[in-house]
């Protein structure tokens, strides 16, 4: 016998969003999105810029890529307002380029091998 899906509480959900949130505009907003439309792992990565068109997502669901339009919502919890994350999403990418995504604040890597001996 399998066990029932578990979700997350509502203050789970909003902590889970409010750390997406502090480490990346684009993080957050799939977050949100994948949350907000039931989307499947495959079905959010593979949403780009053009499949949220003015207040609509586009996903191509299933093996036939069948395309369904969904309404983005609002709402008056900022971490829950989809349609303000994604135009604020889309003005920052507008800005940078599509692929200059803010990378999160903190120390660079460094490969030991790399580094010269004395």
């Amino acid at each position: 016998m399998s066990k029932p899906p578990v979700s997350l509480t509502e203050s789970e959900l909003l902590r889970v969003l409010e750390l997406a949130q502090e480490r990346r505009l684009r993080d957050f907003v799939l977050m949100l999105i994948t949350y907000r439309h039931g989307l499947r792992a495959s079905e959010a990565i593979n949403i780009r810029r053009r499949d949220l068109d003015g207040d609509f997502l586009r996903v191509y669901r299933g093996k036939g890529s069948e395309e369904t339009e969904q309404p983005l919502q609002g709402h008056e919890n900022p971490l829950l307002d989809e349609v303000t994350a994604v135009r604020t999403w889309l003005a920052e990418m507008g800005t940078r380029g599509a692929k200059g995504a803010a990378k999160p604040k903190g120390r660079k890597a460094t490969s030991k091998t790399s580094q010269s001996c004395p």
